[in-house]
C-alpha cells in the first residue's frame, strides 16, 4: 500500500497514529506501469469528462453495502478469541470494552473516507454487468510529485463545492492505494497482529489496572493513554476495512484509492471530516443519495500536470456509434491541454451478449 500525508515527519512520527500507519502501510516495491480500471455509466463519464474530475464516493455507500461489516465483524471476532485465552483477573473485562470502543470508533472513522474503485482487469463482462457501460484506464498514482512511500506526505487537493461563485476548494487529505485483499488468512493475520498489540497493553499496564480494578478507581492518566491508542489503532482498521473484502468478491480484482481528512491542530493524524460539508455532493441512485467528492484536475488544482485518464473502453454492446460520440466529445474539450487529446478509445473485446 502507498500512503501520503504529511511532511511534518518528526511531528507525525511522535504521533501514535504514525506508528500504526506506518505499520500497516509499509513500502513495497511500486509497478510505475500499472493501469486500472474504473467502470461506469455514460452520465458519470461524461461530468468527470467534462468537469475533469474524478468522484470518491463515501465509504458507507460502496456497492457492497455489508463489505465494512464483513471487516468489524472480523475485528470483533478475533478480538473475543484473544480475549478468551487472558486470564480471568478483571483485565479481560477491560479488554472487551476497549474493543467495544475500536470498533465504534472505526465506524466513526470510517464516515471520513471516500473511495474511488477500480479493478485490475481491464474487460470484464461481470463487471460491465455490475457498474456500466464505460470503464477508464488510468494510472493509480494521481499524485506522482508526491509520490515517496517510505515517507508522509500532506497531498493539498481541490475539490468541485457548491458554491458556484468559488466552485474549487483546496483540502489537506491523506491518500491511500493498494489492491483489495480477498483471502481471509491474510486478513485474519494482520488484524490478530493489531489486536495482540493492543491486549499486550494491558499485560504491560497490569499493575496500574489492577489497583483501579481493585478499588474501583480510575487511573486517568493509564485509561487515556489506552484510549488514545484504540483510537490511533481505529483509524488505521478504518482504512484497513476499505482494503480488504469478502473472498466472494475476488473475481472484481478491486483496486481502491481512498481519500481520509485531516483536523488541523494539535492532532494532524486525526480524520475528521468537520468543515468540508461545501464541497460534499450528492447522486441519486436506486432511490438513495449517494454522498461523493470531485477530486479536480483543473491546472493547478493538484501537484499533477495531466488528466489522469488513459483510455476509456466502451462496452461492446453499445457498438461503434458510441465511440464516435465519445470522439466528439474529446474533441471538444482538447482545448483544456491537460493530455485529453492524448485518450485512447478502445471497443470492448467480449463477446455480445444480450
Amino acid at each position: 500500500m502507498y500512503l501520503y500525508v504529511s511532511r511534518d515527519e518528526k511531528d507525525y512520527l511522535n504521533n501514535m497514529t504514525s506508528k500504526y500507519l506506518i505499520k500497516a502501510f509499509s513500502t513495497q516495491e511500486k509497478n510505475s506501469d500499472l493501469i486500472v480500471y474504473h467502470y461506469t455509466s455514460e452520465d458519470a463519464l461524461n461530468k468527470m469528462l467534462q468537469n475533469k474530475t474524478l468522484w470518491f464516493t463515501n465509504a458507507y455507500y460502496l456497492n457492497d453495502c455489508t463489505e465494512l461489516n464483513y471487516f468489524v465483524n472480523l475485528v470483533k471476532e478475533l478480538s473475543d478469541q484473544l480475549i478468551y485465552e487472558l486470564p480471568n483477573d478483571g483485565i479481560s473485562g477491560l479488554c472487551k470494552q476497549t474493543i467495544t470502543l475500536l470498533l465504534r470508533e472505526i465506524y466513526r472513522c470510517l464516515k471520513n473516507v471516500f473511495v474511488f474503485s477500480t479493478s485490475l482487469n481491464n474487460d470484464s463482462f461481470t463487471l460491465w454487468n455490475a457498474y456500466g457501460e464505460y470503464n477508464l484506464g488510468l494510472k493509480p498514482d494521481l499524485f506522482p510529485n508526491h509520490l515517496r512511500p517510505d515517507n508522509y506526505y500532506k497531498v493539498k487537493m481541490k475539490f468541485k463545492g457548491k458554491n458556484k461563485y468559488n466552485p474549487v476548494e483546496m483540502r489537506d487529505c491523506f491518500v491511500f492505494q493498494d489492491t483489495v485483499t480477498y483471502d481471509p488468512e491474510k486478513q485474519k493475520e494482520e488484524i490478530r497482529e493489531f489486536i495482540t498489540d493492543l491486549i499486550g497493553i494491558y499485560v504491560e499496564c497490569r499493575e496500574d489496572l489492577s489497583h483501579y480494578i481493585d478499588n474501583g478507581q480510575v487511573k486517568i492518566a493509564v485509561i487515556d493513554k489506552i484510549n488514545s491508542i484504540v483510537k490511533s489503532m481505529a483509524q488505521v482498521l478504518a482504512i484497513r476495512a476499505i482494503f480488504n473484502k469478502d473472498a466472494f468478491f475476488k473475481e472484481e480484482q478491486e483496486y481502491r484509492i481512498a481519500i481520509a481528512f485531516i483536523e488541523t491542530g494539535n492532532n494532524p493524524c486525526k480524520f475528521d471530516i468537520v468543515g468540508t460539508e461545501e464541497i460534499i455532493n450528492y447522486r441519486q441512485k436506486k432511490k438513495m443519495q449517494i454522498p461523493y467528492l470531485e477530486l479536480c484536475f483543473e491546472r493547478d488544482a493538484i501537484a499533477i500536470s495531466n488528466f489522469p485518464i488513459k483510455s476509456i473502453t466502451i462496452d461492446s454492446r453499445l457498438g461503434v456509434d458510441k465511440v464516435k460520440m465519445l470522439h466528439d466529445l474529446l474533441d471538444s474539450l482538447r482545448h483544456t491541454a491537460l493530455g485529453i487529446d492524448k485518450i485512447e478509445i478502445i471497443l470492448s473485446k467480449v463477446p455480445l451478449r444480450y
